[in-house]
């Protein structure tokens, strides 16, 4: 596992997320199609009590070892309502190979935003794969943005996360509390935004 993460280092492809300054701001619409061609429209959501975007990208180890977490998660809200979208804007990912990566993984159930203009994460301030963002479909603000727990960093692997940030930020929100870390830090590999 320590190779795992020293080879995402090496290539210089991972770092931690950096601030973009987008939260508070209203998002406006968020419209796209998903890799199975389905077409998305963030305002369909609205009734939802959140919603949830995780960046992804295609071949990222730390993504990968993220699967299982997200799995979970998103079983355990979907009962409660609150919709996962994965956001994949690698330049070098088609529906094809994402459709691919997933299957190889075991999960299919996933549904991936296939963002070719970046506008979803740029307008999200998405910049690293894992990192996740809550959005509040009342006001269409950005209420939390970073990462998924603590289980994984550039350096070691827990055994299980000691630290559930996006569990935290989304249970106060839905219970209409202040969000007590509105933003952390998250680890995964780089999206490459185009100019």
């Amino acid at each position: 596992m320590v190779r795992l993460f020293l080879l995402c280092v090496l290539l210089a492809s991972c770092q931690g997320s950096p601030g973009t300054g987008v939260e508070g701001k209203r998002l406006g619409e968020l419209v796209g199609t998903t890799h199975k061609g389905d077409r998305f429209a963030a305002r369909d959501h609205s009734a939802a009590g959140a919603l949830v975007f995780i960046a992804h990208g295609n071949q990222c180890p730390i993504m990968r070892q993220y699967y299982p977490v997200i799995a979970k998660l998103e079983k355990r809200y979907s009962e409660r309502g609150i919709p996962f979208f994965l956001v994949d804007a690698s330049p070098q990912d088609s529906p094809e190979s994402i459709t691919k990566e997933l299957a190889g993984y075991k999960a299919e159930s996933f549904t991936v935003l296939v963002d070719e203009s970046q506008e979803i994460v740029k307008r999200l301030g998405l910049r690293i794969t894992s990192e996740a963002a809550i959005v509040d479909p009342r006001t269409w603000k950005i209420v939390y943005r970073g990462a998924i727990d603590d289980l994984i960093t550039y350096d070691v692997q827990k055994t299980h996360a000691r630290k559930s940030y996006l569990v935290d930020a989304l249970e106060a929100h839905l219970k209409g509390k202040p969000i007590a870390r509105p933003r952390s830090r998250a680890m995964g590999c780089f999206i490459t935004i185009k100019s």
